[in-house]
């Protein structure tokens, strides 16, 4: 229903080490994407921008998971990291 087109990190926050992940367009998944900051971020923060395109109208959902090669953590300790449910609806334009 979607396809990945792009994958644009926000570098004004992460200003250490960023890496927009490996973008898999045949499987359609973005994987790895890598971001930290060495002053540390609290509350909420946009991390990246994923831009779809779509192929027809409908419903899908998104599935997110910490990457296995690069886990979420803080001075060597791995957090403990809680997705919210995704989806995209996608309408004709009126």
């Amino acid at each position: 229903m979607i396809n990945v087109v792009d994958v644009s990190m926000n570098s004004t926050l992460w200003n250490f080490a960023t890496s927009s992940g490996l973008v898999n367009r045949k499987g359609n998944m973005v994987s790895d994407i890598l971001f930290s900051n060495f002053k540390g971020v609290s509350g909420d923060a946009r991390i990246a921008t994923v831009t779809f395109s779509a192929k027809r109208t409908g419903k899908t959902a998104i599935r997110l998971k910490p990457s296995e090669i690069n886990p979420f953590a803080s001075n060597g300790s791995v957090l403990d990291v809680k997705f919210q449910k995704t989806k995209i609806i996608v309408s004709k334009n009126k």
